[in-house]
């Protein structure tokens, strides 16, 4: 499937470009399968020009950005497994009174912490209003 995908959007850049180019994007296409990892994502149309067909390679995961496995003791003698041990953290993570952190809101939405963060300006001033004494009881 991959490589007919290929040669079809090869097919359609071949017509539309003419220079040296597509030379080498043929090269990197056809020489092994360990090019497709490394090509980035293409969109091109079929022949009969009914389709749209898209080209998108998964891309490889590098070793530094993986997490090591835990190896607490108390841990393991809990669960059956690793991953057991990191749904059961995860899900009394989940449900707490207090909410999420800062943090973890930040790392889910995507957006700085200090956004996030409350000013209550405006509460302290409505506490100060409210704590202010009558000079006379009845107006």
């Amino acid at each position: 499937m991959a490589m007919s995908l290929a040669k079809n959007c090869l097919g359609q850049f071949q017509s539309k470009v003419s220079n040296g180019h597509v030379s080498s994007m043929a090269r990197t296409l056809f020489t092994s399968p360990a090019h497709y990892k490394s090509r980035s994502p293409d969109v091109c149309l079929s022949v009969d020009k009914k389709m749209i067909l898209c080209w998108h390679p998964e891309p490889d995961f590098p070793y530094e950005y993986t997490q090591p496995v835990p190896r607490d003791k108390t841990q393991l003698e809990k669960g059956d497994s690793v991953l057991k041990i990191q749904y059961l953290v995860d899900e009394k993570l989940k449900n707490r009174p207090e909410g999420p952190t800062l943090a973890e809101l930040s790392q889910i939405l995507y957006v700085p912490r200090h956004a996030l963060k409350r000013y209550p300006r405006h509460e302290k001033k409505m506490e100060m209003i409210k704590k202010v004494p009558k000079d006379r009881e009845y107006l």
